[in-house]
C-alpha cells in the first residue's frame, strides 16, 4: 500500500506522510511496541482420568485465555492425548492446569517436556484411591 499524504490544517502547504506503521504509533505509541502474541502448539496427555474428568477437563481447555483450538489425537482406556493450541506460554499453561486440577478437585501431577513441548497431567494413586473410598469400592 503506497502511503498517503495528509495535508496538516495550519497551512496548506505544510505535507505530511503517514504509513500504516506510523499511523498506528502516532495514534497509540504503545500499540507499535506491544509484541505480537504468538500462538504455541502442544501436546497434552491425561493419565488416570475418568472419562467424566476428561470431559471437564475439556471445558477448562476451551476456557483457558488465549484458547485457539484443541483435538484428540490418541486415545486409549487410561491416557487421552491432544493437539492444543493457544496464545500463551508454557509457564502460563502450567499454571491454568494447576488450577484445573484443584478445581476439579483432583489430585495429580503436571510436567512439561521442553524437548518436545509436551504436557502430561497425571492423576495421582492417592486421587484414585480416595474416589474410590468415596464411591464405595
Amino acid at each position: 500500500m503506497a502511503p498517503r499524504s495528509i495535508r496538516g490544517r495550519s497551512s496548506k502547504h505544510s505535507r505530511q506522510v503517514y504509513t500504516p506503521e506510523s499511523w498506528i504509533s502516532a495514534r497509540n505509541p504503545a500499540a507499535a511496541k506491544a509484541p505480537l502474541r504468538t500462538t504455541n502448539a502442544y501436546t497434552l496427555i491425561f493419565t488416570g482420568f475418568t472419562a467424566d474428568d476428561i470431559a471437564g477437563a475439556e471445558e477448562y481447555l476451551t476456557a483457558f485465555k488465549g484458547y485457539k483450538l484443541h483435538h484428540p489425537t490418541a486415545s486409549s482406556s487410561h491416557a487421552v492425548q491432544f493437539a492444543y493450541e493457544i496464545d500463551a506460554d508454557s509457564g502460563q499453561l502450567t499454571r491454568n492446569l494447576h488450577m484445573m486440577l484443584d478445581r476439579l478437585g483432583a489430585d495429580g501431577r503436571v510436567t512439561f517436556s521442553t524437548a518436545d513441548k509436551t504436557f502430561t497431567v497425571a492423576r495421582t494413586a492417592a486421587a484414585e484411591k480416595s474416589t474410590a473410598a468415596n464411591l464405595g469400592r
